[in-house]
């Protein structure tokens, strides 16, 4: 993720992993869209982009959230 995406998103709210993986993707995706700088023939690919970028954002924390509570009872945490 680069940097002006990340500022974004913490401008927003979404601090943690936890926070992220609440939100849905369409709400990440408006965040990095507005965090974007707009190129003239590009708005497609870019939206494309984007798109798919806040899925897999939405979706790796929350699949990183399920797996944590088990990698703790793996080394004998809870």
């Amino acid at each position: 993720m680069k940097s002006p995406h990340a500022r974004a998103l913490y401008e927003k709210g979404i601090t943690s992993v936890a926070d992220l993986a609440g939100s849905s993707p369409d709400d990440i995706f408006l965040i990095l869209r507005d965090s974007a700088p707009f190129v003239s023939g590009k708005a497609a690919v870019m939206t494309s982009t984007l798109s798919r970028t806040a899925c897999r954002l939405v979706s790796g924390a929350q699949q990183l959230l399920g797996e944590l509570p088990g990698r703790l009872d793996e080394k004998g945490g809870n």
